[in-house]
């Protein structure tokens, strides 16, 4: 099946061949667009911003007790009870730094409640009355979330969610109000925070596809005709000479091998080809959530060695080890990331980062040996095994990932049948994620112009 879109002279074409998916663009079918991009080199703008990435901002007010509460933080282990003071921490903090703007790359609540994206937006509002401005997407919770409850000793009850109308009527003032350029099929949009840097709010979750007592949709994709919107704006970004940054929820980029494979609802659909778009526009950088780790990952178009882009992945406010980022563009093209870790909020002045530590491990503990133990796997291999794939997620989640000495990644000799079925179908990914190439994933200097970074 071939469809095709035709803006002018823009052209999308999306080839759909068995179960083989192509993402086609204009500027690969037009001689003309390809010389202007070749000869481009961004020169960017002399900035500083900062990054906190889900934020699941939740109203303790809307209940923390009950079966129904406790059986969520089971499955998803976030510091929502703390998400308040995790918030207020994090902007105390942002006060002080001599920032620009902020970046919010979805995610902002629980689970799309309004309440919380009401209380969320005041703080984005304390962010602006500072001089900085704030810049938001949403993220796959965000928006027509069947999820949006309330609890209480005797369960739970649906509470007003919000439309993507809504969303961007809440944040009207962190991005959409003062964007130069907005795409009518999402809630993507363009705006100049400094002059010379265009930043690219990208928008790909699938809140449209959420239905009532459904779960909602995890995983993201770009309409068609976003897609024109946004090759349109990037060829526009490269005849105004213009650099672009980019901001969006889900990845473009694996961050670990075979990403793809075992978590591919955290990377936009198409991502290789997403990835080559913006790199092949000399968009070097995207800011982008989601999975909750820190890391940062690079590719290359293969057409070109000067074609590249970073994914810098931001970890979750309420997940250990809470970060956040301060990014500054100094002169001659050169980059500076920066991340920072909330070690104590009021109700843990002492301690805190261990508690969340514990807290994040002690979940993941519980769901690998809930899920081996299904897997038939016997008990004893389970309390050799649910250990070390715990301590693979949570060293991801931190970024520069490295074994200690002495420590097995993975238990393989002495299993039982199951056991060693297990481990030998998912071995790979506990070693994978393991393995961290560079560039390294909370403090680096990348050079805009060459790509090198150290």
């Amino acid at each position: 099946m071939q469809r095709r879109i035709i803006f002018g002279t823009l052209l999308l074409t999306l080839i759909l061949s068995g179960c083989a998916h192509e993402l086609h663009f204009a500027y690969q079918e037009s001689e003309s667009m390809q010389m202007e991009i070749a000869n481009y080199l961004p020169a960017y703008p002399k900035a500083t911003f900062l990054v906190m990435s889900d934020l699941h901002y939740y109203d303790t007010a809307l209940g923390t007790d009950g079966k129904a509460f406790n059986e969520y933080l089971a499955n998803d282990r976030k510091l929502l009870k703390e998400s308040e003071e995790l918030l207020t921490t994090a902007v105390d903090a942002m006060q002080l730094i001599p920032a620009q703007f902020v970046l919010i790359p979805g995610d902002v609540t629980k689970d799309g409640e309004k309440q919380n994206h009401e209380k969320a937006a005041a703080f984005c509002a304390r962010l602006e009355k500072q001089g900085k401005r704030v810049f938001v997407v949403p993220g796959n919770h965000d928006i027509d979330n069947p999820h949006a409850f309330r609890y209480t000793t005797n369960g739970k009850e649906p509470v007003p969610s919000v439309t993507a109308d809504e969303f961007a009527a809440i944040y009207n003032e962190y991005g959409f109000s003062e964007a130069f350029s907005r795409d009518a099929f999402s809630l993507s949009y363009a705006v100049e925070p400094v002059p010379g840097l265009w930043l690219l709010g990208l928008d790909a979750c699938l809140y449209r596809e959420n239905q009532p007592d459904k779960e909602p949709a995890v995983n993201g994709r770009f309409q068609e005709e976003t897609l024109v919107w946004l090759e349109k704006i990037l060829m526009r970004s490269v005849r105004e000479k213009k650099a672009v940054i980019a901001f969006m929820h889900h990845g473009v980029i694996e961050h670990f091998k075979g990403q793809n494979d075992y978590f591919g609802d955290y990377l936009v659909d198409y991502f290789p080809d997403i990835a080559s778009l913006l790199a092949a526009f000399k968009v070097r950088l995207v800011f982008t959530g989601h999975f909750h780790a820190q890391d940062v990952a690079k590719m290359i178009r293969q057409k070109s060695a000067e074609d590249f882009l970073f994914d810098i992945q931001t970890g979750s406010l309420v997940t250990a080890p809470c970060p956040y980022r301060i990014v500054s563009i100094l002169p001659q093209n050169r980059l500076r990331i920066e991340s920072r870790f909330i070690d104590s909020i009021p109700s843990y002045p002492h301690g805190f980062r261990a508690y969340a530590e514990e807290y994040v491990a002690q979940g993941i503990l519980e769901t690998a040996t809930k899920t081996l133990t299904q897997y038939w796997v016997p008990a004893e291999d389970v309390q050799k095994i649910a250990p070390q794939i715990t301590a693979a997620f949570c060293a991801h989640y931190r970024g520069d990932e490295s074994l200690p000495v002495g420590q097995e990644v993975l238990t393989e000799a002495g299993l039982s049948f199951m056991g060693g079925i297990v481990v030998g179908n998912r071995k790979e990914l506990i070693y994978e994620l393991w393995n961290d190439p560079p560039p390294p994933d909370n403090n680096l200097e990348i050079d805009l112009s060459t790509g090198d970074c150290k």
